[in-house]
């Protein structure tokens, strides 16, 4: 999801959640990225029922939006919030697409290098060379888009 489609989706989910107060001129105030893993918006907007104006926050990590309505609940959320570490985290690195393309391009690699350091052929085959080639394209491309 992109910063503007999560933006937008930020206030929509601001103007539902508020619909009662009757919610005018909703803006982003202000997005901080890498809070927590994820993306905050603090989404500014003004209520006719209330007369004041208010704010909300809404977090995203990926594409699961978190509303959070006052500024002390953020603090609690934030008091509870446990980030991801350990082993898990470690299984999600390197079970991930580009980790695995990564690894699997190291494992031919190595394959090809030990076949002619033994001489097991003058050359290593060509089923070894193209999977090398595409998989090293795929990996570093992969790479190029994350950028």
């Amino acid at each position: 999801m992109t910063d503007t489609e999560m933006q937008e989706k930020a206030v929509e989910i601001v103007r539902a959640s508020q619909a009662k107060l009757e919610p005018q001129d909703m803006q982003i105030r202000s997005k901080v990225k890498e809070f927590l893993d994820g993306t905050l918006f603090i989404v500014h907007w003004y209520s006719n029922t209330q007369a004041k104006e208010n704010q909300n926050y809404v977090y995203f990590k990926g594409d699961n939006p978190i509303l959070i309505y006052t500024a002390e609940e953020l603090a609690k959320w934030m008091s509870n919030y446990e980030p991801e570490r350990g082993i898990s985290k470690a299984l999600r690195t390197v079970f991930s697409l580009s980790a695995t393309a990564g690894l699997i391009a190291l494992i031919i690699t190595i394959t090809i290098c030990w076949m002619s350091v033994i001489k097991v052929a003058e050359k290593p085959p060509d089923i070894l060379a193209n999977a090398l080639t595409t998989i090293l394209g795929f990996y570093f491309g992969s790479q190029v888009t994350k950028k």
